[in-house]
């Protein structure tokens, strides 16, 4: 494995045929009494990348796993890390099965939510990233934000870990979807250069509203003790238009919160309720959070919280 430049780690990988890897993903699972929900959590991969890709022999296959599943070592000579850049753009582009997702769905508007709080387009926009924090947020981008991407771009993307950052980063390598979010007015490179904010059409409809700030609410805000009301609710925008469309939206939604420079927050048990039961959310990190607060009238803290999902 290979720490890069940008703090991924990249490992060798492998291209095994259909017919060897299904067999050895079989055998795998028939000895252990896995499923395959259960074989794609040990390897920390969407349910589809474990048996569509690497059984299927869709896409090549981490060294390390192929040497745990089938019980080899070094069978196949593994391919560079930065193998399928290396094959160039033009080739890419031709195999590039991705699809472009309905931008009137529901789950359209959360993603694009979750893009505005923690995503970019990278400037070259070959592809698009999220970035979370890997013991705060690991669930929700291996069990919500993978089968999302899977279900909007008929793609797995994939994942990294950045040990040193303590941060999971969820990549998907499609020119065309990352074009495509540009076009509809993502920013490529560094968010802070572009007009960062909502699609149009998101206005016409509140279902779409309510995804889109759930979206943003589960990267870039949060649930937090508070000691006097015992909970607080918090989004965190420093870009001025985004910021602007955020008080409109929460207005519109007829959702008390205050606002301060970069923030807005609310506090207390009514207005928590009114905001989980309206918007609500995906990310585990938050429900946990709230349901503590329900049950006992104080949000968790963050290390508490961390502690927790570590162990579910």
């Amino acid at each position: 494995m290979k720490r890069i430049g940008t703090g991924r780690f990249v490992s060798a990988r492998l291209k095994i045929s259909e017919k060897i890897s299904s067999r050895a993903f079989a055998h795998y699972r028939n000895k252990r009494h896995l499923t395959w929900g259960a074989l794609a959590q040990k390897f920390a991969v969407s349910e589809y990348t474990a048996r569509v890709g690497w059984a299927g022999a869709r896409t090549t296959i981490p060294q390390k796993v192929w040497e745990e599943v089938s019980d080899q070592r070094a069978c196949k000579l593994p391919l560079s890390p930065f193998w399928g850049q290396r094959k160039g753009g033009m080739k890419s582009a031709q195999h590039d099965k991705s699809r472009i997702p309905d931008v009137f769905s529901e789950d359209f508007a959360e993603f694009w939510g979750v893009l505005l709080g923690d995503g970019c387009v990278y400037r070259n926009q070959n592809s698009f990233c999220i970035t979370c924090s890997s013991v705060q947020d690991r669930q929700y981008i291996l069990h919500h934000l993978v089968p999302l991407c899977e279900r909007l771009f008929g793609l797995s993307p994939k994942i990294y870990f950045a040990k040193h950052e303590n941060s999971i980063r969820l990549v998907l390598n499609s020119r065309k979807i990352a074009r495509f979010l540009v076009n509809l007015g993502f920013p490529a490179g560094e968010k802070c250069n572009g007009q960062l904010g909502m699609p149009d059409h998101f206005w016409n409809k509140d279902t779409l509203l309510t995804a889109c700030l759930r979206g943003l609410f589960d990267t870039d805000g949060g649930v937090f003790h508070h000691p006097h009301t015992g909970v607080m609710l918090d989004f965190t925008v420093t870009h001025p238009h985004l910021y602007a469309q955020i008080q409109r939206a929460l207005t519109k939604l007829q959702l008390g919160f205050g606002k301060s420079r970069n923030r807005f927050q609310a506090y207390g048990r009514e207005k928590a309720q009114k905001f989980f039961s309206r918007i609500g959310s995906s990310n585990p990190r938050n429900i946990v959070r709230y349901m503590h607060f329900l049950q006992t009238g104080e949000a968790l803290s963050a290390k508490a919280t961390g502690i927790l999902l570590k162990r579910a």
